[in-house]
């Protein structure tokens, strides 16, 4: 029981307003962030829509229907053992790169380690961390070979990101570009880090129809990466759309267009592998690299869409508002839909009203709520819609799911920015009036009037100390003392002599264990002259 008081007690002082009546609304998402969210299923969290990140589907960008080509999972236990699962590239492994650990690896049992030491003389004597050059004709590098759709992810730690580290070199020459002396032009792709972030080139890489010309392309992330943490990275090619996609961690980062007008309507030109390539990992880099994949064109799966023709969930924590039974009168949704094809996005907005999308974007939303954390499993949730009142649902903790459905043409999603939930705390019994104390040899008699709300019955607190009610010597047990729907008492077995402090709080049906306000505080002092 002094358990209890306690938590009371220090809960009380940083809420001091718990008690009041009125209704509460606390907002999830938005300036809050999403980090009472638990559980992602087909979800992710996107910046750059609105001002603050929201929740929307995941982009489609799974290698379930893509065609491996590259596959280096560094599980082997030394690095000269580095080799690719889809047996189309030969790997090397230079002196400076080693095997971590499977504690530091991100998946599986290791990841490849690159040391930051490689210098132009490294590479002059051959001494690279990590080159791959296809072996077959079939690979997506191969010599001359027309691409198509491709997509490149890798897991990468960095352990500064100190400007000018190299993750990614290929190196070519493109000889069906025209106008270049001998016929031959210099062809890249090359990732390297600059003021936290990977900016990327692509040279020479993607030839128009005619082969004549090419077009490169630059971008960079927009969100910088911490040291010391690993972040997911994919770059996608979409050959319908001439779209070049760079995502981190399922964000969004750029979007370029290999086409003709730099735009998606324009002509697509082809990713073209030029001749003699080779693939580096790691020049000049400091940390760990895992999970290196190139997968090639996507089938059965709705001829490269952005979304799953299926739906995605989110679903929140357990969230504690401080006080049983408290009653959920409405949940206002801020969102919208989003189409992230082409330069200029497609956004549509709404705070509070439906989420149903004309295109066919849709999202649900549902509520429930329970007084322990742990019943609320057992609790069924209760749709409802935006901004309109909901019925039946309290207790203390609340738990929200979302579910998110794409667009018929699985090109645009639902999105949400933030939840603002209103409630209104159940207000707890009134402190009891008018508490007296009259002093006793080696007892105290308590009195105060009946209360005129609906109780249950009240709580008495004794203790040695102003404020602090952790009295055991009584007669009727240790602070604090359920009494029941009585207003009158008289605690025995105290010590002459001693100043005792009480207090008296009121309780409804939430229980004993849930009372209101204390009353004024009395004390008394007992004696044995005084009988």
């Amino acid at each position: 029981m002094k358990k209890v008081v306690f938590l009371l007690s220090v809960f009380s002082s940083f809420c001091p307003t718990l008690f009041s009546i009125g209704e509460k609304t606390l907002s999830l998402g938005g300036e809050s962030g999403w980090k009472a969210v638990s559980v992602w299923e087909g979800t992710a969290e996107l910046r750059g829509v609105r001002p603050f990140s929201v929740i929307s589907l995941s982009s489609k960008n799974t290698d379930e229907n893509a065609v491996l080509d590259l596959y280096l999972s560094f599980n082997e236990e030394t690095p000269s053992l580095f080799r690719d699962h889809a047996e189309n590239y030969t790997v090397i492994a230079g002196e400076t790169v080693q095997v971590a650990a499977k504690r530091w690896a991100r998946k599986g049992n290791g990841a490849a380690m690159f040391s930051g030491i490689n210098t132009v003389a490294y590479k002059s004597a051959g001494n690279e961390p990590l080159i791959i050059t296809p072996k077959t004709h079939t690979a997506l590098l191969a010599p001359g070979h027309n691409i198509g759709d491709f997509r490149l992810e890798f897991f990468l730690y960095p352990a500064n990101m100190a400007s000018g580290e190299e993750i990614i070199d290929w190196s070519a020459t493109q000889n069906k570009i025209a106008g270049v002396q001998n016929g031959n032009g210099f062809q890249s792709i090359r990732c390297v880090t600059a003021k936290n972030r990977l900016n990327w080139s692509f040279e020479n890489f993607f030839l128009s129809p005619d082969g004549l010309s090419s077009k490169n392309l630059k971008f960079s992330s927009k969100t910088p990466l911490t040291p010391g943490v690993w972040s997911y990275h994919i770059i996608h090619f979409d050959s319908a759309t001439g779209m070049l996609e760079y995502l981190v961690n399922d964000n969004i980062e750029a979007i370029v267009y290999a086409t003709a007008s730099g735009n998606e309507n324009g002509e697509v030109w082809t990713p073209v592998a030029g001749e003699r390539g080779s693939l580096c990992l790691g020049r000049q880099f400091n940390g760990f690299i895992d999970e290196f994949k190139l997968a090639g064109s996507f089938s059965g799966n709705g001829g490269g869409h952005r979304y799953k023709n299926s739906s995605g969930i989110m679903e929140t924590i357990p969230i504690d508002l401080g006080i049983r039974q408290s009653i959920i009168n409405k949940v206002v949704v801020s969102g919208g839909a989003i189409n992230l094809a082409g330069n200029s996005s497609k956004n549509e907005y709404r705070r509070g009203g439906d989420f149903r999308f004309a295109n066919g974007a849709q999202m649900q939303f549902f509520v429930r709520a329970a007084d322990s954390r742990h019943s609320i499993e057992s609790e069924k949730y209760v749709p409802f819609n935006s901004g309109e009142s909901i019925f039946s649902v309290n207790g203390r903790f609340v738990q929200i799911l979302v579910n998110f459905y794409p667009s018929g043409d699985l090109e645009t999603t639902p999105y949400v920015e933030e939840l603002k939930l209103e409630y209104l705390p159940k207000s707890p019994p009134k402190a009891p009036a008018y508490l007296s104390a009259v002093a006793r040899d080696g007892a105290v008699e308590l009195s105060w009037k009946e209360s005129k709300d609906d109780i249950s019955g009240y709580v008495v607190y004794y203790g040695i100390k102003q404020g602090e009610y952790f009295g055991t010597e009584g007669g009727l047990g240790a602070s604090p003392i359920d009494v029941g729907k009585i207003t009158k008492i008289r605690l025995d077995n105290l010590k002459n002599g001693v100043l005792y402090y009480f207090a008296v709080a009121a309780y409804d049906d939430s229980g004993s264990f849930y009372p209101g306000e204390f009353s004024r505080e009395v004390s008394a002092r007992p004696l044995r002259m005084l009988e």
